[in-house]
């Protein structure tokens, strides 16, 4: 019984660390797509192929 606890324990934990990994990737290129697109929104737009800016 008390390897199924920890069993569970580190299934639960495994699970977090990877989740926190995801985020930190995740918010991190979130971040520096906003402060690239406060700094030069042509450049940002090209890269996520946004038309409108490029036909005027």
């Amino acid at each position: 019984m008390e390897s199924i606890g920890i069993l569970t324990f580190f299934l639960i934990f495994g699970m977090a660390f990877w989740i926190l990994i995801f985020l930190i990737g995740f918010i991190s290129v979130w971040v520096g797509l906003l402060s690239i697109d406060k700094l030069n929104p042509s450049l940002v737009a090209k890269w996520l192929g946004d038309k409108s800016e490029s036909s005027e």
